[in-house]
C-alpha cells in the first residue's frame, strides 16, 4: 500500500483514545474548526481539536466554513472528547462514516495543524502536502496563521 493512502487510513479509520463519544446531527457550523451537533434534545458547541480555521474576517475564513459545512452540514456524526475548551465547547474528534473530519479540514487546504496543542506527525504530514499541492489556502504565497492573526 502506497505510504500516503496507509496515512489516510490511519487518520481516517483509527479512533482516539477519548474518554466520551456521542452521535448526533450536526445542526450549524459557525466557521472552519467549530459545529454544533444536536444530541438528545441539546445542541453541543464543537471546537475541531488539534486544528485552527482562518477566522472569518481572514482571507480563506469563508471558504473554510463552506468547506466544513459541504462535508458535515446536516450530517450524523461521532464526536469524541474528552474537555471543554474555556469556552465552554467540547473539544473534539469529529468523524462523519469513520472519516476523521479534522484531518480532512487539514488534508484539503482548510486548516492548519494547531502546533500549540498538536504535534501529531500524521496531521502535519497531511498539511506539508496540502501546501505542497498548494490546496486551498495554501494558494497564497504567504497565509496568516489564525493564532497570528488573533494576536494582530
Amino acid at each position: 500500500m502506497d505510504r500516503y493512502l496507509l496515512l489516510l487510513f490511519l487518520i481516517f479509520f483509527t479512533s482516539s483514545a477519548s474518554a466520551s463519544s456521542f452521535e448526533g446531527k450536526v445542526t450549524h457550523v459557525y466557521d472552519g474548526d467549530t459545529l454544533v451537533v444536536s444530541y438528545r434534545g441539546h445542541g453541543f458547541k464543537v471546537r475541531l481539536l488539534y486544528i485552527d480555521a482562518p477566522e472569518h474576517d481572514q482571507r480563506y475564513g469563508s471558504a473554510s466554513k463552506a468547506m466544513l459545512q459541504k462535508i458535515v452540514g446536516n450530517q450524523d456524526v461521532r464526536v469524541e472528547y474528552d474537555q471543554k475548551d474555556k469556552y465552554g465547547r467540547l473539544l473534539g474528534l469529529v468523524y462523519l462514516n469513520g472519516y476523521n473530519v479534522n484531518a480532512t479540514m487539514v488534508d484539503r487546504g482548510m486548516a492548519w495543524v494547531y502546533r500549540q496543542y498538536s504535534s501529531d506527525a500524521r496531521l502535519l504530514e497531511l498539511e506539508q502536502r496540502a501546501r505542497t499541492a498548494k490546496k486551498g489556502l495554501w494558494r497564497d504565497a504567504a497565509p496568516i496563521a489564525p493564532w497570528k492573526w488573533r494576536h494582530r
